[in-house]
């Protein structure tokens, strides 16, 4: 199977009919303000080994797959190169999480700030509309998954380099490279949605980016993170014909001051967005304060 249909594969797996963002209440304040989300480019996420999680599966399949196969021994050695200088340090992508799981401790713990964390629920249709560069796409943690879907892969883009053949103009040990850059696109899509199996409980969804050459993209605009500055792009939220936006519901997250908490959330919530939208108090029995 080709690699664009092994990819397309991926985002075609159903989506469930409503997906969650974990976020901060300031967050949600200029989300709701702006009427946006922000896709932070992926190698900046909180989770340090993002797309070398994905390249050390596709490095082994690699190495696995030369030794058994002499005649195109050297597109593989060739390949492993080419795949740790493109995912590591390579084009720009970018994502958006959410979780199928709207009410979950360790996503309060992991994503949110102590006593000031929301998710916000969205139906995944509007999420599917909201960029047509974006595609939605579930996160996958078993580790045997992987490793097969890393093997279909690697033997994808060796028989279509092998039939596209060695380029005489490239450098020594670079003649396979224009082959595999024309399947650069599709492998970063796959890439995205492979997850260290740390992170299973999260049950992940993505919406992720097309390719973007070069290391930023026109339109990126820069937050603040943790501990350096965060290139992102700005998607625009859906909206009713009235303006208001169509998310379906929240939670508020455990936090010191519940009834006060909800009051306020719910008098800024409620008017923004459209529908029978509810706003549900966590009631996990967690304090971080």
């Amino acid at each position: 199977m080709r690699i664009r249909q092994q990819a397309d594969a991926l985002y075609a797996i159903p989506a469930p009919q409503r997906l969650y963002h974990y976020t901060s209440l300031d967050s949600v304040l200029s989300i709701l303000t702006k009427g946006q989300l922000w896709a932070s480019e992926i190698r900046f996420m909180s989770d340090a080994q993002e797309l070398k999680n994905a390249c050390d599966l596709l490095v082994q399949a690699c190495d696995i797959q030369s030794k058994h196969e002499s005649a195109g021994e050297a597109v593989f050695y060739q390949m492993i190169d080419w795949i740790r200088w493109r995912l590591l340090e390579g084009s720009s992508q970018y994502v958006v999480c959410f979780s199928e799981r709207g009410n979950q401790l360790s996503q309060w713990r992991g994503y949110c700030p102590d006593g000031k964390g929301v998710s916000l629920g969205f139906n995944t249709e509007h999420l599917k509309n909201l960029d047509q560069t974006f595609q939605l796409g579930k996160c996958i943690y078993e580790r045997t998954a992987q490793k097969a879907i890393a093997g279909r892969v690697v033997r994808a883009i060796a028989d279509h380099a092998l039939e596209f053949g060695r380029t005489v103009s490239c450098p020594h040990g670079q003649d396979y490279y224009p082959a595999f850059d024309l399947t650069e696109r599709d492998l970063f899509r796959i890439a995205a949605l492979l997850k260290n199996a740390a992170f299973h409980e999260e049950c992940e969804w993505r919406l992720v980016s097309s390719l973007q050459p070069g290391p930023v993209r026109a339109g990126t605009g820069y937050r603040m993170g943790a501990s350096m500055l965060v290139p992102y792009m700005a998607l625009d939220l859906p909206h009713d014909a009235g303006g208001k936006f169509c998310i379906d519901e929240a939670y508020l997250g455990p936090t010191v001051h519940t009834n006060l908490s909800m009051r306020s959330f719910q008098e800024f919530f409620s008017p923004k967005v459209s529908g029978m939208n509810t706003v549900q108090n966590s009631s996990i029995p967690y304090r971080p304060w």
